[in-house]
């Protein structure tokens, strides 16, 4: 129905292809509940393709209906409390799968290259190469490092931010 070139399934081989090929390669999407005849078996089969793809982050929406769009006079409209219902689950799975990712991270101890970009009350918001969103304590560091490579070792996450300490400076 929503006239997409490509399944889940090749979608699912060019992720798992490129997770072999570079190392840490980490991806984000955006995932609609509640299209037009939906039912609970597509929308079990999105969250089986999410836990197997394992996005480090979504942008999750309910469809809304706009006139104009073929979609708006499509037959099987999804109630307003399923799209809700749907959209909270997806929510939560996304968020599991980020948090196993950012304790991965954690625990493996791995040294991680990021680009600071800001330095906002005391601390520095950075990103690694696979766009992991890092904070890190500025406190005891230079004010200049924003546009700087460093390389951090993650210490902790928390709401989908990896927390570091900076254990080496890159083009500085």
């Amino acid at each position: 129905l929503m006239k997409r070139r490509y399944t889940s399934k090749s979608a699912l081989s060019v992720i798992e292809n490129i997770r072999r090929n570079i190392e840490g390669a980490q991806f984000t999407t955006d995932i609609m509940v509640g299209f037009p005849s939906e039912g609970e078996g597509e929308f079990e089969e999105t969250l089986e393709f999410m836990r197997r793809a394992r996005f480090l982050d979504a942008h999750v929406f309910a469809y809304s209906r706009r006139e104009g769009t073929e979609a708006y006079s499509f037959p099987h409209q999804i109630e307003k409390s399923v799209k809700e219902e749907r959209s909270r689950r997806v929510q939560e799975l996304k968020n599991q799968i980020r948090d196993d990712i950012l304790s991965s991270l954690v625990d493996n101890k791995k040294e991680e290259e990021a680009l600071i970009e800001t330095l906002e009350n005391g601390v520095y918001t950075a990103h690694t190469p696979s766009y992991v969103e890092v904070k890190i304590d500025a406190e005891d560091l230079p004010r200049d490092l924003c546009g700087k490579t460093v390389w951090v070792l993650p210490v902790s996450h928390n709401k989908g931010i990896l927390n570091c300490k900076i254990i080496k400076f890159g083009d500085i």
